[in-house]
Order: C-alpha cells, then structure tokens, then sequence
C-alpha cells in the first residue's frame, strides 16, 4: 500500500500547480495522501498554507484538525475544530471520538504499566471531551474498582445503564455497552 501511496502523491503532484479549484482539489487530496503515509508534521504545513490562501476553506480546516490529532495536539486541535462550521463539526464528529479513544487508550496503558496517577488523569480528561462515552465510562469505573473504590465506580455508570437501558427496551435490544456495563455494576454488587 506505501507504494501506491506513493504513486498517488506523485500523480496527483501536477495537479496542485493548477489555478483554481483543481489545484486546490488536489492539494487536499496530497494532505490526505500525506495523512495515510503516517506524515501529520508534512500534511499541518500543507493544509496551513491552504489556509493562508482560502482561511474559510473547510476541507483544509479539517484536515488540519485530523493531522493535529494525529500528531496527539489535541489543545490545538479542538481550537481548530471549533472554528468549524456547525455542519462540519456535526460530519466530523468521528474526529472527536478519536480523541476520546486515544486518550482512554492511552489512559490503560499508563494504568498496566504501573502508572495509575497519569491513567487516571487520561481517563478523566476523555470524560471531560465526551461525557457520555459508555467505553471510557467503564474504563474508569474499572480502575476505581480496582483501587478499592466501588462507589465511585457505580456512580459513573449507573446513571449510564439505566439511561441505555431504558432506550433499549422499548427496541427490544441490548446495547454492547449496556451489556458490559451491568456486568460491572453486577460486579460491584458482588
């Protein structure tokens, strides 16, 4: 695949000396090529200088937002982010979602590898971008539990359960979440 990335990049290279819309098409296309190469630092330099040109250039914000992340700027990013239009935000959602799973990612590790501090604290700043996300939830209600804590860990998911709950029985489902977090509070109660 690195070589086809390759192939591509150096394409669609002719392209970005093109005045217009075309060659503006086609350098957002080199920042998404620079993005799958693993090349965020590269890709930053190209969708800022799209900024300079356009500063209202949506596909160039975004793309800016995606290769901060992917350099873990997130500060940066959500600056970035919010300067969306409402309607890109809403189609960019998935942005923040990353975020949430890199830190909540990065928030297990430190607690495996013995630093249960620095864990927590990426835990919790997860929480604070996305309140309601079940899997960082229980995440954190885990760790409490596992520090001895049950109360507070029942206190971070029990409002969730009973509010997925009760979505989900009227549809006759059962949400994955809601499934592994009442085998948590069933643990806690335990």
């Amino acid at each position: 695949q690195a070589g086809n990335l390759d192939q591509a990049f150096q394409a669609v290279r002719p392209l970005t000396e093109v005045s217009g819309n075309q060659g503006r098409d086609a350098k957002l296309l080199q920042g998404d090529i620079l993005l799958a190469q693993d090349r965020p630092q590269v890709a930053e330099t190209l969708y800022r200088g799209l900024l300079v040109e356009r500063p209202a250039l949506t596909q160039a914000r975004a793309g800016l937002v995606r290769a901060l992340l992917a350099q873990g700027r997130y500060d940066e990013a959500d600056e970035v982010f919010a300067q969306l239009p409402a309607s890109a935000r809403e189609d960019l959602a998935y942005l923040r979602q990353q975020r949430v799973d890199a830190l909540r990612t990065r928030g297990e590790e430190l607690i495996a590898g013995g630093r249960p501090g620095a864990g927590e604290s990426a835990l919790r700043e997860a929480m604070a971008v996305a309140p309601d996300d079940p899997w960082t939830r229980l995440s954190l209600a885990r760790f409490y539990d596992d520090q001895g804590q049950p109360r507070r860990a029942r206190a971070l998911i029990e409002p969730r359960v009973a509010r997925m709950a009760a979505a989900h029985v009227g549809a006759g489902t059962d949400a994955a979440g809601t499934g592994k977090m009442a085998a948590l509070r069933a643990h806690l109660d335990a």
